[in-house]
């Protein structure tokens, strides 16, 4: 909570730290062989009390496998002091960890830093954090906005001093201070002024870079309402455990404003301590960090989240590291994971084939119907086609299709489909429903992921139209490729 700043120069008195004497307006973060790597730490909980050895064992794994070039602590840092003097003592601890390494790292406060102890307020905190480090980045805070440790990071290009991209560190607060508003929500959330200052710093460095948003990420504590419907997306990667702690009566908009902007391509947040699942909502990743400290789920082993930028591209690679080793990755923009390749469908022999489509085209009835449930009496024709197409029906309305045909994976790979449709449609992948999107309505898009092993693969896409519009496409996307419709060239069928 914010209380009121206590003044006595006894409590500001600073222990050195024995690299106090070096200049941190020298440190430089740069773009290494194309990439660039942050570690998250988040909700420490760090209390001599409990087991900090094994956070330290954890961030010397961290340092010596990943080797990071920026640290970034996402809140509830430090949370239990018996007085003032002691909570400074632990976040001196704190400090000497972090420059042990010789990482860079900025800190973001948590709704628990500032209730340590009954004589902390984040006030004090700022001021310690401004005195304390060496390499600390987001203090003291420069921007003139509410809260603390609101900064864009700077991250150059490897082969010049042009920004390539930015690390934002934001506070989304404690509680909220005005009562009024406290019946919107418990926990408070980042204020308007902060998305001022985030819209005024992002505008100003896309004008410095051509006009082109610059590839960002966002760090904070809390959640942003927009984490919720991603926490049950079947396409969501990772645990979700326990719910998520956001303010959902009261949402600022800050996701919007950054969808608008368009640089943040990711936020990453801790608090709620079993979850570490990355989704995307609007091309924007949502990501949990994986809880760092002992003092939280005894369930989930205490770790880090890594993220790997690539420099001029608006994508990441991300995973957890323990001290029993690296998880599985996950990709930005597609949200792919590296687990998906153990279970690839296993390819087809088919002998000699041609490109090509097999379709069978119904007619009716005119109501009561839908893609699943075409019938043979029904049926007014087949053939063969080029590709997947409804735009050469005779009907205009009440018409359906199934297309049959084989899609050639030239290697073992994850992919994605995207399924859109107006009305119903349901897509197979070797007799296993993989998008169904049918039913009576206007266009819509359903996504869904598979992996395929080297060879082909039996596509079959069932299709109805109801009345008025109609439209039928499939696009697919694989590791690091863009989003593409499927090729005639890749669709055959036997001779």
């Amino acid at each position: 909570m914010k209380k009121v700043l206590f003044l006595l120069l006894a409590v500001f008195a600073i222990i050195s730290c024995s690299q106090n004497g070096s200049d941190k307006s020298d440190i430089t973060l740069r773009f290494k062989d194309g990439k660039f790597r942050i570690a998250q730490l988040t909700d420490m909980h760090w209390n001599n009390g409990r087991d900090t050895v094994a956070i330290r064992k954890m961030l010397e794994a961290v340092v010596r496998e990943d080797q990071p070039q920026l640290i970034v602590l996402t809140g509830d840092n430090v949370t239990d002091a018996d007085n003032l003097e002691h909570n400074k003592a632990e976040w001196q601890q704190v400090i000497n960890m972090l420059e042990a390494t010789g990482v860079p790292y900025a800190i973001v406060m948590g709704n628990h830093d500032a209730e340590a102890c009954d004589s902390v307020d984040a006030d004090i905190l700022e001021t310690w954090l401004t005195e304390l480090p060496t390499r600390c980045l987001n203090y003291p805070t420069t921007s003139d906005c509410y809260g603390h440790g609101n900064m864009a990071i700077e991250i150059l290009s490897e082969k010049s001093d042009s920004v390539a991209a930015l690390v934002y560190t934001i506070d989304s607060n404690d509680y909220p201070e005005d009562e009024e508003l406290r019946k919107y929500s418990y926990y408070d959330w980042i204020h308007y002024d902060q998305i001022k200052w985030y819209e005024k710093t992002s505008e100003k460095y896309t004008a410095q870079n051509g006009g082109k948003p610059l590839p960002a990420l966002a760090y904070f504590h809390i959640c942003v309402p927009e984490f919720v419907p991603v926490a049950t997306d079947p396409n969501t990667f990772g645990s979700y455990k326990e719910g998520t702690c956001c303010p959902p009566e009261f949402n600022t908009g800050f996701f919007a404003s950054a969808a608008f902007h368009r640089d943040i391509m990711g936020m990453f947040v801790g608090h709620d301590h079993s979850n570490d699942y990355c989704g995307i909502l609007d091309d924007i990743a949502l990501c949990y960090g994986r809880q760092s400290g002992v003092g939280g789920s005894e369930t989930t082993p205490l770790g880090s989240r890594i993220v790997e930028l690539t420099e001029g591209k608006r994508e990441f690679e991300t995973w957890c590291r323990t001290v029993d080793g690296r998880g599985p990755s996950w990709y930005l923009p597609h949200g792919f994971n590296s687990a998906m390749i153990d279970d690839a469908l296993p390819a087809t022999e088919l002998g000699e084939v041609e490109n090509g489509v097999n379709y069978t085209y119904y007619e009716g009835p005119e109501k009561d119907c839908c893609a699943s449930i075409l019938v043979p009496k029904n049926k007014k024709g087949e053939g063969k086609m080029e590709a997947i197409d409804i735009t050469k029906a005779p009907a205009e309305d009440h018409f359906g299709y199934v297309f049959d045909t084989y899609f050639l994976s030239e290697d073992t790979l994850p992919y994605f489909f995207l399924l859109t449709s107006d009305d119903g449609a349901q897509f197979y992948i070797d007799d296993k429903l993989i998008i169904d999107n049918d039913g009576s309505h206007g266009e819509r898009t359903k996504k869904s992921f598979v992996s395929l092993a080297k060879g082909y693969h039996h596509f079959v896409v069932k299709y109805y139209d109801n009345y008025a519009g109609q439209s039928l496409n499939i696009k697919y996307a694989s590791k690091g490729s863009e989003v593409l419709d499927v090729p005639a060239s890749s669709l055959f069928i036997k001779k």
